[in-house]
Protein backbone atom coordinates (compact mmCIF):
# COMPACT_ATOMS: atom_id res chain seq x y z
CA UNK A 1 0.00 0.00 0.00
CA UNK A 2 0.80 3.39 -0.80
CA UNK A 3 0.02 6.80 0.91
CA UNK A 4 0.96 10.18 -0.37
CA UNK A 5 1.40 13.24 1.33
CA UNK A 6 0.16 16.30 -0.92
CA UNK A 7 3.24 18.23 0.32
CA UNK A 8 4.20 20.95 -2.50
CA UNK A 9 1.62 21.80 -5.01
CA UNK A 10 3.40 24.26 -7.27
CA UNK A 11 5.87 21.90 -8.54
CA UNK A 12 8.04 18.96 -7.35
CA UNK A 13 9.05 17.82 -3.89
CA UNK A 14 13.26 18.28 -4.20
CA UNK A 15 14.51 16.97 -0.51
CA UNK A 16 13.04 14.70 2.20
CA UNK A 17 14.24 14.01 5.45
CA UNK A 18 13.20 12.26 8.42
CA UNK A 19 13.44 13.30 12.02
CA UNK A 20 15.62 11.06 13.96
CA UNK A 21 12.21 9.62 16.31
CA UNK A 22 10.90 8.97 12.69
CA UNK A 23 7.69 11.16 13.99
CA UNK A 24 8.12 14.01 11.27
CA UNK A 25 9.36 14.85 7.97
CA UNK A 26 11.32 18.16 6.17
CA UNK A 27 10.53 18.90 2.93
CA UNK A 28 11.52 20.98 0.65
CA UNK A 29 10.17 22.85 -3.08
CA UNK A 30 9.44 24.02 -6.38
CA UNK A 31 7.26 25.92 -4.89
CA UNK A 32 10.03 27.89 -2.51
CA UNK A 33 8.22 26.22 0.56
CA UNK A 34 10.32 24.37 3.53
CA UNK A 35 7.62 22.57 5.68
CA UNK A 36 8.02 19.82 8.38
CA UNK A 37 5.20 17.07 8.33
CA UNK A 38 4.07 14.97 11.12
CA UNK A 39 3.97 11.80 9.87
CA UNK A 40 1.25 10.16 10.48
CA UNK A 41 -0.95 12.77 10.33
CA UNK A 42 0.09 13.62 7.57
CA UNK A 43 -0.38 16.98 8.09
CA UNK A 44 2.28 20.09 7.79
CA UNK A 45 3.34 21.40 11.61
CA UNK A 46 5.27 24.16 10.74
CA UNK A 47 6.24 25.95 7.53
CA UNK A 48 9.76 27.41 7.50
CA UNK A 49 9.20 31.19 5.69
CA UNK A 50 11.91 33.14 3.53
CA UNK A 51 12.37 31.62 0.43
CA UNK A 52 11.77 33.55 -2.80
CA UNK A 53 12.52 30.60 -5.51
CA UNK A 54 12.76 26.60 -5.78
CA UNK A 55 14.49 25.21 -3.01
CA UNK A 56 16.60 22.71 -3.77
CA UNK A 57 17.93 20.80 -0.03
CA UNK A 58 17.14 20.86 3.04
CA UNK A 59 18.44 19.21 6.00
CA UNK A 60 18.28 18.90 10.36
CA UNK A 61 20.93 19.41 13.08
CA UNK A 62 21.04 15.46 14.87
CA UNK A 63 19.66 17.34 17.99
CA UNK A 64 16.72 18.51 16.53
CA UNK A 65 17.19 21.83 17.48
CA UNK A 66 17.98 23.78 13.79
CA UNK A 67 16.91 23.46 10.22
CA UNK A 68 18.61 24.32 7.15
CA UNK A 69 17.43 24.65 3.44
CA UNK A 70 19.26 26.41 0.19
CA UNK A 71 17.34 27.85 -2.73
CA UNK A 72 18.24 28.53 -7.05
CA UNK A 73 19.70 32.27 -6.21
CA UNK A 74 22.07 30.83 -3.73
CA UNK A 75 20.74 31.49 -0.35
CA UNK A 76 20.85 29.29 2.25
CA UNK A 77 18.17 29.64 5.33
CA UNK A 78 18.57 28.15 9.02
CA UNK A 79 15.40 28.42 11.60
CA UNK A 80 14.78 27.27 15.26
CA UNK A 81 13.07 23.82 14.28
CA UNK A 82 9.95 24.19 16.98
CA UNK A 83 9.24 27.99 16.65
CA UNK A 84 10.19 28.90 12.93
CA UNK A 85 12.05 32.04 14.32
CA UNK A 86 15.09 32.21 11.63
CA UNK A 87 18.41 31.74 13.10
CA UNK A 88 20.67 32.83 10.33
CA UNK A 89 19.82 34.03 6.74
CA UNK A 90 23.11 33.77 4.28
CA UNK A 91 21.59 35.48 0.58
CA UNK A 92 25.02 35.29 -0.78
CA UNK A 93 26.13 32.32 -0.20
CA UNK A 94 26.81 30.62 -3.35
CA UNK A 95 26.63 32.35 -6.69
CA UNK A 96 24.37 30.10 -8.25
CA UNK A 97 21.74 27.45 -7.07
CA UNK A 98 22.65 25.62 -3.66
CA UNK A 99 22.87 21.93 -4.28
CA UNK A 100 23.36 20.86 -0.90
CA UNK A 101 23.37 21.69 2.56
CA UNK A 102 23.98 19.61 5.75
CA UNK A 103 23.86 20.06 9.10
CA UNK A 104 26.07 19.58 12.15
CA UNK A 105 25.12 17.70 14.80
CA UNK A 106 24.90 20.74 17.29
CA UNK A 107 23.33 23.02 14.44
CA UNK A 108 26.29 25.42 14.77
CA UNK A 109 27.39 24.76 10.94
CA UNK A 110 26.07 23.99 8.32
CA UNK A 111 28.35 23.05 5.39
CA UNK A 112 27.28 23.82 1.55
CA UNK A 113 27.82 22.75 -2.39
CA UNK A 114 26.44 25.27 -4.63
CA UNK A 115 26.10 24.66 -9.03
CA UNK A 116 29.11 27.62 -8.52
CA UNK A 117 31.17 24.66 -8.05
CA UNK A 118 32.08 26.21 -4.45
CA UNK A 119 32.25 23.82 -1.18
CA UNK A 120 32.26 25.58 2.16
CA UNK A 121 30.93 25.07 5.47
CA UNK A 122 29.33 28.03 7.30
CA UNK A 123 29.21 29.21 11.04
CA UNK A 124 24.87 29.86 11.59
CA UNK A 125 25.17 31.76 14.89
CA UNK A 126 27.75 34.81 13.14
CA UNK A 127 26.22 33.87 8.97
CA UNK A 128 30.48 33.79 8.28
CA UNK A 129 32.12 31.39 6.23
CA UNK A 130 34.26 29.41 8.11
CA UNK A 131 36.04 27.56 5.27
CA UNK A 132 35.86 27.50 1.69
CA UNK A 133 37.04 23.91 0.41
CA UNK A 134 36.86 24.52 -3.27
CA UNK A 135 40.47 24.22 -3.48
CA UNK A 136 40.25 20.28 -2.16
CA UNK A 137 37.66 19.35 -5.13
CA UNK A 138 39.02 17.57 -8.20
CA UNK A 139 35.68 17.85 -10.55
CA UNK A 140 32.32 19.17 -9.52
CA UNK A 141 30.85 18.97 -6.03
CA UNK A 142 27.15 17.51 -6.23
CA UNK A 143 26.48 16.68 -2.15
CA UNK A 144 27.93 16.96 1.01
CA UNK A 145 27.38 15.29 4.30
CA UNK A 146 28.57 16.15 8.00
CA UNK A 147 29.24 13.08 10.16
CA UNK A 148 26.71 13.08 13.31
CA UNK A 149 29.31 14.64 15.90
CA UNK A 150 30.12 17.21 13.00
CA UNK A 151 33.57 16.41 13.23
CA UNK A 152 33.80 14.78 9.61
CA UNK A 153 32.52 16.27 6.28
CA UNK A 154 32.34 14.02 2.79
CA UNK A 155 31.38 15.60 -0.48
CA UNK A 156 30.61 13.89 -3.56
CA UNK A 157 31.97 14.56 -7.15
CA UNK A 158 30.73 14.40 -10.64
CA UNK A 159 33.67 11.75 -11.31
CA UNK A 160 32.50 9.00 -8.87
CA UNK A 161 34.76 10.47 -6.09
CA UNK A 162 33.51 10.29 -2.29
CA UNK A 163 36.70 13.32 -0.88
CA UNK A 164 36.68 13.77 2.54
CA UNK A 165 38.66 16.61 3.22
CA UNK A 166 40.99 16.82 6.28
CA UNK A 167 42.60 19.70 7.52
CA UNK A 168 46.10 20.20 7.72
CA UNK A 169 48.96 22.50 9.10
CA UNK A 170 49.59 26.04 7.79
CA UNK A 171 50.33 24.75 4.25
CA UNK A 172 47.24 23.51 3.47
CA UNK A 173 45.72 19.59 4.17
CA UNK A 174 44.99 16.60 2.79
CA UNK A 175 42.44 15.42 0.04
CA UNK A 176 41.17 11.77 0.71
CA UNK A 177 39.32 10.17 -1.84
CA UNK A 178 37.57 6.87 -2.69
CA UNK A 179 35.62 5.24 -5.85
CA UNK A 180 33.58 2.43 -5.91
CA UNK A 181 34.66 0.53 -9.37
CA UNK A 182 33.62 -2.97 -10.92
CA UNK A 183 36.40 -4.43 -9.37
CA UNK A 184 36.86 -3.28 -5.42
CA UNK A 185 37.67 0.38 -4.07
CA UNK A 186 40.10 3.19 -5.64
CA UNK A 187 42.11 5.17 -2.95
CA UNK A 188 43.91 7.85 -3.29
CA UNK A 189 45.51 11.43 -1.50
CA UNK A 190 45.92 14.64 -2.70
CA UNK A 191 47.52 17.76 -1.02
CA UNK A 192 45.99 20.97 -1.31
CA UNK A 193 46.49 24.80 -0.37
CA UNK A 194 44.82 26.13 2.59
CA UNK A 195 42.68 29.24 1.09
Amino acid sequence: MLEVIAAHHNGPCRCVKFTKDNNEVLSAGADAKVIMWDWRKRTPTRIYSGHFISVGCCDLADNGNRVASGDNHGMISVWERDTGAVVQTMPLAHAKAVLSVSMSGDGSMVASVGADGKVAIWSVDVGLELVALTSAIESTPLYCGFSPDGNKLAITETNGNVVRPCTGGRGGGERTWFRAEPFGMRYGAQHFARM
